[in-house]
């Protein structure tokens, strides 16, 4: 029954007793339809008392951008994949390594999959996803220096899996790519870090390098 705009639902074995209060009409389950302010839900809860308070668990909801949310997890009109790529330079020292911060154009990207501040992909649901990250360097590395990136999880100190990628002193091999197969839950992050052992090497394509056709590009796909 209408309570309000933005607040109108249908109960099945429940009452409403006051704005923000509902009562059980069966211990074995109830449920709600419910138009929000910008959400249709429906909700449910079972082993309620008669006539004891209900506190609503949703189940699934849908908002005024068609995303549709189940048990937490969201998607958004396919199964969650995003491709983003970079054309920004970040640099690194030797020895050492930095976050790829730059993931700054997102070519597409479906199912609640996003970026955070230009460097993490946030997952928006349980599963296995496919990760591939081609990272360009613009020069080549000096004799006997190499040059890499990794992925990481939830910014751990180890690298997901030991994958990593390492770009050796030739002319033609400037860009690398690596895959793998990730086991993710809701709110996990994936980022990437370069890493090498000369001093003051760009990570990403520049102006004028060796190969500005090839661009830094960050893919994850939920397979299942």
């Amino acid at each position: 029954m209408p309570f309000s705009h933005d607040n109108i639902e249908l109960l099945f074995d429940a009452w409403r007793i006051i704005s923000n209060r509902w009562q059980s009409g069966s211990v074995n389950s109830n449920f709600r339809l419910l138009k929000g302010t910008n959400t249709f839900e429906l909700s449910y809860a079972s082993g309620v008392a008669l006539g004891t308070n209900i506190t609503w668990k949703t189940a699934h909801s849908v908002d005024t951008n068609g995303n549709f949310t189940y048990n937490g997890s969201m998607t958004s009109g396919g199964q969650p994949a995003i491709y983003v790529t970079s054309n920004t330079v970040v640099t690194f020292a030797s020895g050492g390594e930095v976050k790829f911060n730059v993931w700054n154009t997102i070519t597409s990207s479906q199912g609640g999959l996003t970026v955070v501040s230009d460097e993490d992909i946030k997952i928006p649901e349980n599963g296995n996803y496919l990760v591939t990250v081609q990272m360009p360097f613009p020069t080549q590395s000096p004799a006997g220096n190499t040059r890499g990136f990794h992925i990481r999880k939830n910014a751990s100190l180890t690298p997901i899996y030991g994958y990593t990628r390492y770009i050796q002193a030739d002319p033609l091999a400037y860009s690398s790519t690596a895959t793998a197969m990730i086991q993710c839950v809701k709110d996990d992050t994936l980022s990437v870090y370069v890493t090498g052992t000369d001093n003051g090497l760009d990570a990403q394509v520049s102006a004028g390098s060796a190969d500005t056709t090839v661009v830094a590009l960050f893919t994850v796909v939920k397979l299942f």
